[in-house]
């Protein structure tokens, strides 16, 4: 049996909005991705929250940057209650200025999933959620 995360109004880069809802592990997911996509301090009331990805974009970065980008991620992404472990990937494409995120999400109650991320400088945008 899955695990109930609830139900949610997803609200990713869609536009035209499309306000459909979500269930499974896409709430965990599109939760982890609005951490990834939102600037850190700028929640007045969670001043802590977010790492916003798009920031790597356009920098010329080492493989030691990347793997701290990877680190930021993991830790944004556990600060989530219903995250036990996150294991980020960053594919970074500096010449066309876009990255792709690959985590692995383990649940705290539920099945690992997959979910694959991109990004560049003017979007981000969830691209697969698969157990």
């Amino acid at each position: 049996m899955a695990t109930d995360y609830g139900t949610c109004i997803s609200v990713t880069t869609d536009l035209p909005l499309r306000w459909k809802m979500v269930t499974g592990a896409r709430v965990v997911a599109e939760a982890v991705f609005r951490r990834w996509s939102t600037d850190r301090g700028s929640l007045p009331y969670d001043l802590d929250y977010g790492t916003h990805a798009v920031g790597m974009i356009g920098a010329t970065m080492t493989q030691g940057e990347i793997a701290s980008w990877e680190s930021r991620l993991v830790s944004e992404a556990l600060k989530d209650e219903r995250v036990q472990d996150c294991v980020a990937i960053v594919v970074y494409d500096q010449p066309n200025a876009s990255a792709e995120i690959t985590a692995k999400i383990t649940p705290s109650d539920g099945a690992p999933f997959e979910m694959v991320m991109s990004i560049n400088s003017v979007t981000a945008e969830i691209i697969r959620v698969s157990a």
